[in-house]
């Protein structure tokens, strides 16, 4: 997620932070700080909505970010946002990750993880699955 059309807003040796581009207004911040990284949507009226996905654990996510939109009235809609999210599973062993999709889903009235569907060969295709259906989810608690 933090590649060319991110703009650097701070940086020293623990932190960064960058302003990313989205669709429809809608556009993302990413952080890093201490080897652990999040992501806050913002949405078009500048309201701010951390995804929320920490973990003590150091942890990642992915250079991409998919989102999901839906047709309304000739206008674009996001309906959801999918990340990758990587864990370092363990700590004595930092290339030991275990890698997630992570589906957000984007309503007027909140965006929060829906699903969490750890890698395989079709979590592509699962994660879109579950983005096109968020409207039915419920937001998924902190582990």
């Amino acid at each position: 997620m933090i590649g060319k059309k991110c703009k650097t807003i701070e940086e020293d040796t623990a932190l960064y932070i960058a302003d990313c581009p989205g669709i429809t207004g809608y556009k993302l911040k990413v952080n890093d700080f201490d080897l652990r990284m999040s992501v806050t949507v913002i949405a078009p009226g500048g309201s701010e909505h951390r995804i929320d996905f920490d973990t003590a654990a150091f942890h990642s996510i992915g250079n991409k970010a998919e989102w999901r939109v839906k047709k309304e009235k000739d206008k674009i809609v996001p309906i959801a946002l999918i990340i990758r999210f990587n864990v370092q599973s363990n700590p004595e062993n930092p290339n030991d990750e275990t890698s997630y999709l992570l589906v957000a889903k984007i309503t007027v009235k909140e965006i929060c993880v829906v699903d969490k569907i750890k890698f395989t060969a079709d979590a592509n295709v699962k994660a879109r699955e579950s983005a096109d259906k968020v409207s039915s989810k419920s937001c998924l608690k902190q582990d």
